[in-house]
């Protein structure tokens, strides 16, 4: 999946990439700031201060969504049963965020359907 993402990453002001699946999981994560590299227990991090429920029941009724905060935005779209998160700086043009996620989009329901297959398979 890393090649997938390599040119959202590379994007100057993208802090990171996550895409967490319906059992609030998380798939795969991808960071290019550094303060954000060391960080081993991220996933905890995630459990424990975000509250997954209520963010599907807002994130259910769009295709994807636009969250500001201080000095951070943050793009969620949803593919599949999965959100696909991009955690960046202010200034970085939307246009171009949506225009790599609507090109991943495809590619990524296909390794969404492969993991839950092979999920599946391996029970």
């Amino acid at each position: 999946m890393d090649k997938l993402f390599n040119e959202i990453i590379s994007i100057d002001g993208i802090i990171g990439v996550i895409i967490i699946n319906n059992s609030n999981i998380v798939d795969y994560k991808k960071f290019s700031d550094i303060s954000f590299k060391n960080t081993n227990d991220f996933d905890k991090y995630l459990q424990n201060s975000v509250n997954f429920d209520i963010l599907k029941k807002v994130f259910e009724l769009s295709n994807e969504n636009l969250l500001i905060y201080d000095d951070l935005r943050l793009y969620v779209k949803k593919i599949l049963n999965s959100y696909l998160l991009v955690a960046m700086k202010l200034y970085v043009p939307m246009s171009l965020i949506r225009l790599n996620c609507q090109i991943l989009e495809p590619q990524l329901e296909k390794k969404l359907l492969n993991v839950k297959k092979f999920k599946f398979f391996s029970k």
